[in-house]
């Protein structure tokens, strides 16, 4: 069981921080949150429970309310405006986190909240915000990633195992086979299935084994797929429009969806067509092997700005952990649905059972099937990921400019922003 007591006691002129200012506010502080606008009601809600269970925060004229709707992947761009006039609480995704740190935005935390972080939430939802060994984020949410769904009706199990397998089934039934790959969030999946790794180095560059023999070999195999089902896959467009899929499961659609690989979307499309079914991502084969492709998996974080009082940093951090822990996580889950990172949540819960995409994505994650995003990435990454998608999805034969598929995952590799690795 998550100790309540830790949580609620621990000291307010040390709790979370590394490194404060010295001054202090008075009674009269106010602390303020940027939070999402769909998560407001959840968030106000928390408030409430946090001064409930804090009276003397609240008894002694302090109070804390949310300042604006802000989403989490806006907190870089927030803070980089005017850090000092933003926020002090804000909810993060974790690709934001490296560029608040790098800016002094936001607090890193020290090493006991860290441990304790670790014991609550598991270690990779901790170092998913970490930073040259030091962690800024309080974790909650660790759902940010992508399954399978098929129409059950004409992709079966055995079928959705493999991408050969899904192509065949749509083929015979007429129906399509949504494959984003021109998204550079969905472009790698088939070159972390061979191996590919992504880091990002104390140099702040992607380090990247993309243009590794076994890299190479995957890229073939896969363009061969695509070759061979232009009839089949549709990849047009930056992205796969989440209407047109849910469309085809309509079930007077005239072309219909027999699988798309797409985000955590599953009660929109079960409630289209009660045929649709999750399943973990299917395996290509490459040199006669199958490999499961893989998912980013994105987390989220609570962080706290940096350069206030020491009295505004104990409190904010008090209730980061405070709206981060196990009651808040559960009731997120049961509310909202989010798949949190609490470990004793995931057990009670069977990795979120009830929902079909949160169960699958823990249980690709198990597998070693999910890469974590936002360590890995900076903004160097996104251009030229994608444009190893566009070569594929745009030429049905051949490299386009490119003589090869070495040619085209080494000039992904050198990419402004990017090492090769070593």
């Amino acid at each position: 069981m998550i100790n309540k007591k830790l949580l609620g006691v621990v000291a307010l002129t040390a709790l979370g921080v590394a490194g404060l200012a010295s001054c202090s506010t008075g009674p009269d502080l106010t602390l303020t949150v940027w939070a999402p606008s769909s998560d407001a009601d959840y968030v106000n809600a928390q408030i409430a429970k946090f001064k409930e269970a804090n009276p003397t925060f609240v008894e002694e004229g302090r109070d804390i309310k949310i300042l604006a709707a802000v989403s989490e992947g806006e907190i870089q761009d927030k803070y980089g405006t005017d850090f000092k006039a933003g926020a002090e609480i804000a909810f993060a995704a974790d690709d934001n986190i490296r560029n608040c740190a790098d800016g002094g935005y936001i607090q890193a935390l020290d090493a006991d909240t860290t441990a304790r972080l670790v014991a609550r939430d598991g270690q990779e939802a901790v170092d998913a915000g970490t930073i040259n060994g030091k962690a800024y984020g309080y974790p909650y949410r660790g759902d940010n990633g992508y399954v399978l769904y098929v129409d059950s009706s004409i992709v079966n199990d055995e079928a959705a195992k493999s991408i050969e397998g899904i192509v065949k089934a749509c083929r015979d039934a007429g129906a399509k086979f949504y494959f984003p790959l021109r998204n550079a969030w969905y472009t790698p999946c088939f070159l972390f299935a061979v191996g590919g790794e992504i880091e990002v180095g104390t140099d702040g560059k992607i380090h990247s084994n993309f243009n590794s023999p076994e890299c190479i070999a995957g890229l073939e195999a896969m363009n061969a797929i695509l070759d061979g089902a232009t009839d089949v896959m549709v990849t047009s467009g930056d992205d796969i429009d989440p209407n047109a899929v849910l469309e085809g499961l309509s079930p007077n659609a005239t072309t219909k969806t027999g699988a798309a690989i797409m985000w955590n979307d599953y009660e929109r499309q079960h409630a289209a067509n009660e045929n649709v079914k999750a399943h973990a991502l299917p395996t290509y084969t490459v040199s006669g092997e199958a490999h499961a492709l893989k998912s980013f998996l994105g987390y989220k974080h609570v962080v706290v700005r940096a350069e206030m009082s020491e009295e505004e940093s104990a409190w904010a951090h008090k209730f980061a952990e405070f709206i981060t822990d196990y009651d808040a996580q559960k009731t997120r889950y049961e509310d909202l649905g989010h798949g949190g990172t609490n470990l004793q949540l995931l057990e009670e819960t069977n990795d979120f059972e009830d929902v079909p995409h949160l169960q699958i994505l823990n249980e690709m994650k198990a597998a070693g099937n999910t890469v974590p995003q936002g360590v890995n990435i900076t903004s160097a990454f996104w251009d030229p990921c994608k444009n190893v998608g566009v070569v594929m999805c745009d030429n049905t034969s051949g490299w386009g400019t490119y003589e090869s598929a070495q040619q085209v995952l080494d000039a992904l590799v050198t990419s402004e922003g990017w090492v090769e690795m070593e």
